[in-house]
């Protein structure tokens, strides 16, 4: 028996498209659509924005055991969950006191500290977040040879900000995918080293750093940029405090800077909000004050920093994950620990706040 359905009883021919929507991936075999049948997408999906399913990697350092041995390992989180981190693999060579930063795919590392003449190095390293395995000398250079370079990153563009005591006021660029050399990009409002950063995907943010030698003055300023652009930074605020080798990482709201080096140390978190400008504000405090020189990395409601040291006394490094809820206040919670203890770490993430 087949019964007849009035129009006005009818259900809706809306076809519902194929692909990406709201940057959740239907992934596997997918079919086309007609007016006569409606497949479903197959697969696993993925979505960014729930923060599930971010891999935050950590690239090289260096190791108070023996003293001041500098790394190649690379180890790696799922930042959703809590646990020990995970051996990612090796670089080619071993590399301390970098700075990383990634899109969607891709991390990439620049410059640092090696341990046989040149002593400083202007490669980029790159690997591929979601696998394992050796990471590759890209090919491509920054400007100079620097270490203590931080990066920061939108979904396409990384930019590399200053470095190399007695420090510098250099910003430079190359886009993620197609890694060239790094080209100039503008000046820092100071010449700086062991500064933190991050990105919303519009603005990059810059906080603190060391200005002289590496006993130097600490300094309070925040600086911002428009990474689609060149330019020089203009100034955004201050930090409630002088301090620099703390993490930096951000959503696409807030950004945040955790940690680092302030008579000697502090454990001080800190934000703000990156599409205005003003003075950081206290958001809690992290595990310990061996904070210095930690990796810092994200997805877009979880931040985590990992590693650290107290250095001058003791000089201990630690191998302790500990994370937030970015968009909260309070104090960090214990997330794991490091295959071992170091500082100088690269941190990068396949969903932190640059990435549209």
């Amino acid at each position: 028996h087949v019964e007849h359905i009035p129009p006005s009883k009818a259900g809706s021919n809306f076809t519902p498209q194929v692909g990406d929507d709201r940057k959740v991936t239907f992934e596997g075999v997918t079919k086309v659509n007609s007016d006569a049948y409606f497949y479903l997408p197959t697969g696993n999906t993925e979505s960014r924005d729930s923060g599930g399913g971010v891999r935050g990697v950590f690239v090289r350092g260096q190791s108070d055991t023996p003293a001041d041995t500098l790394l190649q390992t690379i180890e790696y989180i799922n930042i959703s969950s809590t646990g020990n981190a995970i051996d990612f693999g090796d670089a080619a060579t071993e590399v301390g006191t970098v700075g990383a930063c990634s899109d969607s795919t891709r991390g990439i590392q620049g410059g640092g500290q090696t341990p046989s003449s040149p002593s400083v190095t202007a490669d980029i390293l790159k690997l591929t977040i979601a696998s394992t395995g050796t990471a590759v000398d890209s090919g491509a250079d920054l400007l100079s040879a620097a270490n203590y370079v931080e990066a920061l990153s939108s979904s396409t563009r990384a930019v590399f900000v200053g470095g190399s005591p007695p420090g510098s006021d250099v910003l430079q660029f190359t886009e993620i995918q197609s890694l060239g050399n790094t080209v100039d990009f503008g000046d820092l409002n100071n010449s700086v080293f062991g500064e933190g950063t991050c990105c919303d995907g519009v603005r990059g943010v810059v906080f603190g750093g060391t200005t002289g030698p590496t006993s130097g003055a600490r300094i309070d300023n925040i600086d911002y940029i428009t990474v689609s652009s060149k330019g020089d930074a203009h100034d955004f605020g201050n930090l409630g405090a002088a301090r620099a080798q703390g993490s930096g990482f951000s959503n696409k709201i807030r950004g945040i800077y955790a940690g680092g080096r302030y008579q000697p140390q502090n454990n001080i978190i800190e934000y703000v909000t990156i599409a205005t400008t003003g003075d950081a504000k206290d958001f809690g405090d992290l595990i310990s004050q061996a904070s210095r020189d930690g990796g810092g990395t994200c997805s877009s409601t979880r931040g985590v920093h990992a590693g650290g040291d107290a250095n001058p006394s003791p000089t201990a490094d630690v191998n302790t994950i500990q994370y937030i809820t970015i968009m909260s206040m309070g104090n960090a919670f214990d997330f794991g620990d490091l295959t071992e203890r170091k500082t100088h770490i690269g941190a990068c993430s396949n969903g932190h706040g640059g990435l549209g």
